[in-house]
């Protein structure tokens, strides 16, 4: 039995060690997790550092881009103010001058009427004239012969 108790006694030996490095086991495994979850903390913290510097980029930039928006709304309100006044300047300098046109193209239109109406009368004149001169008897036209002179020697 000697035998049966020293691999016995070698046995609960081992199973000691093991439950010794068991042990040493889970505090490595403990503070492995510490860590870990110490990690998870910090970076948690960081996160939320940078949520809040986010948070607070996005009310500085929202109160950027209304003032923005604001300004170019007052630009464009402006711009498009000056635009209608430029239009309305250069209408009113356009209706002017087409009046002047029109006005002289009347004249023009007017004289060359004028002209028109002078030729087509002497034109006509003339036609008519032609036409009454071929309606008349055609005058008699007679030829008496030139007098003759004797011959000088």
């Amino acid at each position: 039995m000697s035998i049966v108790s020293d691999r016995l006694s070698k046995l609960e030996h081992e199973v000691h060690a093991i439950k010794g490095s068991l042990d040493w086991a889970k505090v490595a495994f403990a503070f492995m997790g510490a860590v870990t979850l110490g990690g998870f903390a910090i970076l948690a913290a960081q996160i939320g550092g940078v949520r809040t510097e986010m948070t607070a980029g996005n009310a500085s930039l929202r109160t950027e881009m209304t003032a923005g928006n604001a300004s170019l709304r007052a630009e464009m309100t402006a711009g498009i103010s000056a635009l209608h006044t430029e239009m309305t300047a250069g209408n009113a300098s356009l209706r002017t001058e087409m009046t002047a046109g029109i006005s002289a193209l009347r004249t023009e239109m007017a004289a060359e009427a004028r002209a028109t109406r002078a030729e087509l009368s002497s034109t006509i004149s003339a036609i008519a004239n032609s036409i009454t001169a071929t309606k008349q008897q055609a005058p008699q036209v007679i030829l008496v012969p030139a007098p003759t002179t004797p011959a000088q020697k």
